[in-house]
């Protein structure tokens, strides 16, 4: 008895090297889609590292304001209490009184 011969399936070869290659293009496809999700993540990282350091600035330059508006506001103040014939205390009273007209 002679030993057995694989039979000649050239349509089977070529079925299985087709399922190779889709196997191996579903493979990339997968990666490609990793890659895009990471890259997507990335970007939207960057992005909410930006959009924090802008509002960092404006909140900087909004404090930046508020301490010049103080600074002028004080040295209005001291100016129209040293032009005054009224005293500080006599100045605070009208400014309270003001302030509860105001309802602040």
């Amino acid at each position: 008895m002679t030993k057995p011969q694989r039979p000649s399936t050239p349509l089977l070869d070529a079925a299985r090297a087709e399922q190779e290659a889709i196997v191996k293009h579903e493979q990339e496809v997968q990666a490609y889609e990793r890659q895009q999700a990471a890259d997507a993540i990335t970007a939207a990282r960057k992005a909410e590292v930006a959009r924090q350091t802008r509002c960092k600035a404006a909140c900087q330059d909004a404090a930046d304001e508020a301490e010049k508006a103080i600074k002028q506001l004080t040295t209005a103040l001291d100016q129209y209490v040293a032009a005054s014939e009224h005293s500080f205390l006599d100045i605070q009273g009208h400014v309270q009184k003001a302030r509860r007209r105001l309802g602040r």
